[in-house]
């Protein structure tokens, strides 16, 4: 058998703290890069807690942005009625961004209407 020396287990233990954290930081990198902007039409990477990538989330109006922040904190473990005012405001913003990149105004509502809908379906649960 091989005598791998004095200071093998803490190579060994070493190397394998390494390699965790190498782990969990490449998963987060890679993480990132497999979740994209909600923002209508854009494909852009972002990091999974984000709503959307920094070009897009400076075009959504600061109160806006304030209320997206402050409803994210109100969503509950599961998807219920505690969703409802969070899911109304990322509806506003993504529609906002959408419309500035392509001024529809039917395509916007279209969209609007059937997210607004869908937060009334959640509140009534």
């Amino acid at each position: 058998m091989y005598d791998h020396g004095p200071n093998f287990a803490l190579w060994l233990a070493l190397a394998c703290w390494a390699g965790i954290v190498g782990g969990v930081l490449l998963g987060y990198f890679f993480a990132m890069s497999d979740h994209h902007c909600h923002a209508l039409g854009c494909k852009n990477p972002c990091p999974p807690a984000h709503l959307m990538c920094r070009s897009c989330w400076w075009k959504v109006p600061g109160q806006l942005r304030n209320e997206v922040n402050r409803t994210v904190g109100m969503r509950g473990e599961t998807v219920d009625a505690s969703w409802a005012p969070w899911w109304r405001a990322q509806a506003r913003a993504i529609s906002h961004v959408a419309f500035l990149k392509s001024p529809i105004v039917a395509k916007r509502d279209a969209y609007l209407a059937r997210e607004l809908a869908f937060a009334d379906t959640l509140e009534s649960r």
